[in-house]
């Protein structure tokens, strides 16, 4: 806007949607100690990606939690989840019918639908998960 203000817009196109924000949000979340802690700024990253979530396996507790899901040829998934904050526990949902096969790096445990991960502050856990026989 001629004020300064951002301007953020979605348009259909297609089978999914385009965002168009006019601020360089990432450039200034790069430079930006702690840029997630005490913000709001993970909001507009959740409503882009909140029509993406039926096909995740896993659904975070935690702004300060980055979960990404990397499916494998034999069936698989593997999980990478990068704490952005201070050293401690979150838990992650897993669907139905998935439970923890491996852990590669990190403190990770699995109660039922509930994974918890402890990753050091400013690191991350990396699992496996599979479908349950």
């Amino acid at each position: 806007e001629q004020d300064g203000n951002p301007a953020f817009t979605c348009h259909q196109y297609g089978n999914g949607q385009v965002y168009f924000l006019t601020c360089p949000l990432e450039m200034l979340l790069a430079d930006m100690p702690q840029a997630f802690e005490n913000t709001e700024y993970y909001r507009l990253y959740q409503f882009m990606f909140s029509g993406c979530t039926d096909r995740k396996i896993t659904n975070k507790s935690s702004a300060q939690l980055t979960v990404t899901e990397h499916p494998m040829d034999d069936g698989r998934c593997t999980v990478v989840a990068q704490n952005y904050g201070a050293e401690q526990s979150y838990t992650l949902t897993v669907k139905d019918g998935w439970v923890l096969d491996t852990v590669e790096y990190g403190a990770v445990s699995q109660n039922a639908n509930t994974i918890t991960v402890a990753p050091e502050q400013n690191s991350i856990c990396r699992f496996c998960l599979k479908k349950q026989a």
